[in-house]
This record gives C-alpha cells, sequence and structure tokens, in this order.
C-alpha cells in the first residue's frame, strides 16, 4: 500500500488543528464554569431569603437585604460586593409583600481585548 506525501501532511495539520481547537474550548469552559458556580450561590441564596421569610408576618427591606448578605457570606461570593451592591440589588414593595431582585453583570476576559459579557437577572417574591 502506498501512502500519498500531501495525504499524511493534511491528516498531521488536521490533528494539530484539532488539538487547538479543543484546547480553546476547555480554556473557555475554565473561565466560564466559576461565573455559572457564583450565579447558582446567588441563586441558593434567593431561596434561603425565600424560606426564612415567608413565615414571618412583618418583614422589611433591610431585614431581606440582611437575609441576604447573610445567607452570601457562607457561599463565598465575590460578585455582590460593598461597591456594586446597591446597584445589583433592589428591593420594592409590592402588593403582595416584597420583591427583590438581583440584576449584575460579569465580564470575562478570553484573549487580548475579547471579553464574554455575561448577563445575570433573578427574583423572588417575600410576602
Amino acid at each position: 500500500m502506498k501512502i500519498n506525501k500531501h495525504q499524511q501532511r493534511g491528516s498531521i495539520m488536521m490533528l494539530v488543528f484539532s488539538v487547538v481547537i479543543l484546547l480553546f474550548i476547555i480554556a473557555l469552559f475554565i473561565k466560564v464554569i466559576p461565573v455559572y458556580m457564583d450565579n447558582m450561590a446567588i441563586a441558593t441564596a434567593l431561596d434561603k431569603v425565600h424560606e426564612e421569610l415567608s413565615e414571618q408576618e412583618a418583614v422589611r427591606d433591610k431585614t431581606i437585604r440582611k437575609v441576604f448578605l447573610n445567607a452570601l457570606i457562607p457561599q463565598n461570593v465575590n460578585v455582590i460586593n460593598g461597591q456594586n451592591y446597591e446597584d445589583a440589588v433592589s428591593v420594592q414593595r409590592t402588593d403582595e409583600g416584597f420583591e427583590m431582585m438581583i440584576t449584575y453583570e460579569r465580564i470575562v476576559p478570553l484573549l487580548g481585548n475579547a471579553s464574554l459579557l455575561f448577563e445575570f437577572e433573578q427574583s423572588i417574591e417575600v410576602p
């Protein structure tokens, strides 16, 4: 069986190209997974706020914010910190009680001037 040298070179080039693409995808996942892990931790903290305060009668917006911050501390989330906390967290009175809304963005640098922008928004109702 005779092997063509041009065919061999193409298959090695394809292998190198495939490895480069695979490494890029792995690097992308390594950068993206922590962003979604932080978002899941924030969702867990919101669930704790809803569980703790749904049975209480007189709830104030300061109480909701305090319970949320206390729920975030063990999760070790640094996305919502003192600087952007007021922008990211809003508590508004509704007819049923309060609505707490978390809105924030995460920018993850990729290569050079290329970045990924993630926008998250979650909310709960507290009676």
